[in-house]
């Protein structure tokens, strides 16, 4: 996915959500293989190899949009803040940053919540990749051993 496809998701706070459905190929893919390497794994080296492509794929898809979602979020975030700030100077009003955080935070909880569920997937993505890699070494171990 370019750049500028990417951006396009996060430029409202309603929006933002419509990326879910973009990664959730990805997402149900990720969670796919979990649940086999819970049950089951995998047992030849050249299924563990294609594991590890294709988890390396799906990490190459997602770090991008996480990128553009923690920059939206921050930016977004920093511009509910100093809106609301300005229009409390504005108005003479007291400016207590903490309920200007915590606003400015409730205003973009939609940002906060897919890059968290990307982040947290990404996460995923990377504890696959090393299990992965484990499964592989002692499958070529096992494989030396046999063959000694």
């Amino acid at each position: 996915m370019l750049y500028n496809e990417i951006e396009s998701y996060f430029t409202s706070s309603e929006g933002v959500l419509e990326i879910l459905p973009v990664c959730q190929e990805q997402f149900d893919r990720i969670d796919s293989i979990g649940a086999t390497l819970r049950d089951r794994g995998y047992s030849t080296g050249v299924e563990i190899e294609g594991l590890i492509r294709e988890l390396n794929g799906i990490n190459i898809f997602l770090t991008p949009i996480l990128g553009v979602a923690t920059t939206a979020k921050t930016e977004n975030e920093d511009r509910e803040y100093h809106e609301r700030k300005m229009i409390l100077e504005k108005a003479g009003a007291k400016v207590v940053d903490a309920v200007l955080n915590r606003e400015a935070s409730f205003a973009i909880s939609n940002y906060r919540r897919v890059r968290n569920i990307i982040e947290a997937y990404i996460s995923v993505v990377n504890t696959l990749i090393m299990s992965a890699q484990s499964l592989l070494k002692n499958s070529e171990r096992e494989r030396q051993n046999v063959v000694s």
